[in-house]
């Protein structure tokens, strides 16, 4: 059985549902494009790791960085059914 999602999961799901996508920023900030520190809503990379893990987001943009590739945006994963 699946674990559920946290709460903190459940606002990033929103919140990417609303933006579209999330980007990553220097420190590992995920948030939506011209994020402003402080005063729009922000998640750690371990979050996001958790939803891409849980299967509900998926890497859509990489980078490449001197030890190798690294995810630097990230969607809602469509489920069968939805649209």
């Amino acid at each position: 059985m699946d674990k559920p999602l946290t709460p903190t999961m459940k606002r990033c799901v929103k919140y990417m549902q609303k933006a579209g996508k999330l980007i990553r920023y220097p420190g590992g900030y995920w948030a939506a494009e011209h994020w402003e520190r402080w005063i729009t809503p922000w998640y750690g990379t371990s979050t996001v790791e958790a939803l891409v893990r849980r299967g509900e987001a998926v890497y859509i943009q990489w980078k490449d960085g001197k030890h190798g590739k690294f995810p630097v945006e990230v969607t809602i994963k469509t489920h069968k059914g939805e649209q």
